[in-house]
């Protein structure tokens, strides 16, 4: 036998005439058939892992180039929205530049030689002068910044179109967001100021009337700030959008380049499981397979060497089977092999048996 165990079945006898793969002993099967659904079990399980890892790489790799392509659907359509907001946003941005320089430029609140900031300081009480003075420093320095910015954001606004490249259009939403933040501040900087105003007239001069022009001031400041605000948020929110997406874009991109570089080789390891389970599965059946014991060819038991019960391993012979044909080798020199033919008679002598004959014939040539 070619495995061990324990022999559950005889079915020869000495004597008996046997055809080649009779079966002459059975030995246990119980554990060579557990090896077989085992291997079984465990070849279907990677199987159904390489396809499982198959179905997801395809669908991880489908999922990836969605994300790519709707990131790049919003960054586009962010990028629209935020030329629309740059565009809202110059339809305002002049008034309301030209109001915040009014309201420290123009002379509407005190004489008409006098400049706004000059009638600021006559209307102030003397000892808070000094701060808003201060105020006035400080608006004017952010009212030039504001100028400034806005001056260079109208002309790269002039120079862009929905169709100019995606960075042009980003870095112009950069731009005005900037430009409306600086805005902002120097408005916040003039409500300040104008706020100081009031109250030192409230505290001080109370006999003393508001200008007209403070109180319309007051009121245009209530609506830049809801303006510029509204421009602020807006086109924080698409930057945001743009960022965010931008991020999420060449997440995705990398995930892509790293999926499609590695997934074939975690396809062909799982690959390489699968031949090694069939293996396993063969041998397991070619252990199944060899404890049933059968006559090579055909002949003539002359011995059996077990019962059912014993216990045998592949040292031991559990049967001896003699073929009836009977066929010898010979060796032949160069010479004498080119004068044999098939089909020739021949008489065998022996040399150890001086008695014996046995004639044949000449079956095949080497």
């Amino acid at each position: 036998p070619k495995v061990s165990g324990d022999v559950v079945y005889v079915g020869v006898k000495n004597g008996e005439v046997v055809r080649a793969g009779t079966l002459l002993v059975q030995l246990d099967t119980r554990d060579a058939q557990k090896a077989v659904r085992d291997a079984q079990i465990a070849l279907e399980s990677a199987q159904l892992q390489l396809e499982k890892l198959k179905f997801n790489q395809g669908r991880d790799l489908i999922s990836l180039e969605n994300d790519i392509e709707n990131a790049q659907d919003t960054i586009t359509s962010s990028r629209e929205d935020g030329f629309n907001k740059v565009s809202d946003a110059f339809l305002d941005l002049p008034d309301i530049l030209t109001g915040i320089r009014g309201i420290l430029y123009d002379s509407t609140v005190g004489t008409s030689d006098q400049t706004n900031t000059g009638a600021y300081q006559d209307l102030m009480d003397r000892y808070d002068l000094m701060k808003l003075v201060v105020m006035i420093n400080q608006a004017t320095s952010d009212y030039l910044a504001s100028a400034e910015k806005y001056d260079r954001n109208l002309d790269d606004y002039k120079n862009a179109t929905r169709y100019s490249p995606a960075d042009q259009i980003t870095s112009l939403i950069d731009e005005t967001l900037e430009t409306a933040r600086t805005m902002a501040q120097t408005v916040k900087d003039e409500q300040n100021l104008l706020d100081a105003v009031v109250s030192s007239l409230k505290q001080y001069q109370q006999k003393r009337q508001i200008p007209q022009a403070i109180t319309q001031y007051q009121s245009d400041i209530s609506g830049y700030i809801g303006k510029l605000n509204g421009f602020i948020s807006g086109l924080l929110s698409i930057q945001n959008t743009i960022k965010n997406n931008g991020q999420k874009l060449e997440d995705a991109q990398q995930s892509l380049d790293m999926a499609k570089k590695f997934n074939p080789f975690d396809v062909i390891s799982q690959e390489n499981v699968v031949k090694q389970k069939e293996a396993a599965l063969a041998d397991a059946q070619e252990d199944l397979l060899n404890c049933y014991i059968r006559a090579p060819f055909s002949g003539i038991v002359t011995e059996v060497n077990v019962k059912k019960g014993d216990s045998v391993s592949g040292s031991a012979a559990v049967a001896t089977v003699i073929t009836k044909q009977q066929i010898a080798e010979i060796t032949l020199n160069e010479i004498d092999v080119a004068k044999i033919k098939a089909g020739q008679k021949a008489m065998l002598t022996f040399d150890a048996i001086p008695d014996l004959s046995i004639a044949g014939e000449v079956s095949e040539i080497g």
